[in-house]
C-alpha cells in the first residue's frame, strides 16, 4: 500500500467507530472470526462511520454454527458461519440493506460476497 501512496489504518472496529466519514468500507474474510455480538457491534460502528448511502462490502463463509480450529496457523482460530437469511436479518437490524449477495465455491466452502448500503 505504501508503494502506492497509501497508509494502512489500524482499526478496532468492534470497540470504536473509525475516525472520519467513509464512502466505502471493505473487509475480506475478517468478520467470520468475530462472534455474532462482536460482528453486531462492528456493524454499528461501521454504520456510524459511513456517509449517507455508504457501501459496506465483505466476505463470509456460508453455513451454520461456529468452530475453533488450529489448521494453517498452528494457533486456535474462531470461525462463525452464517446463512443468507441470518446475515440479511443482522444487516437489516444494524441499518443496512443488502444490494448484492453472491456465492462462490472455493475448496469445500461456499463463500458469501456481500455488498450492503447504509440506510
Amino acid at each position: 500500500m505504501k508503494t502506492y501512496g497509501f497508509e494502512p489504518i489500524k482499526l478496532d472496529i468492534i470497540n470504536k467507530k473509525p475516525k472520519g466519514t467513509w464512502n466505502v468500507m471493505y473487509a475480506s474474510a475478517v468478520f467470520l472470526h468475530f462472534t455474532i455480538d462482536d460482528f453486531r457491534r462492528a456493524l454499528r460502528n461501521i454504520h456510524q462511520a459511513l456517509q449517507a448511502g455508504g457501501i459496506l462490502a465483505f466476505t463470509l463463509i456460508q453455513g451454520e454454527g461456529e468452530l475453533t480450529k488450529d489448521e494453517r496457523l498452528g494457533l486456535p482460530r474462531y470461525f462463525k458461519f452464517y446463512t443468507q437469511d441470518e446475515l440479511q436479518a443482522l444487516l437489516n437490524e444494524t441499518g443496512f440493506r443488502v444490494t448484492d449477495l453472491r456465492t462462490t465455491e472455493y475448496g469445500d466452502k461456499t463463500w458469501l460476497y456481500i455488498t450492503a448500503k447504509k440506510i
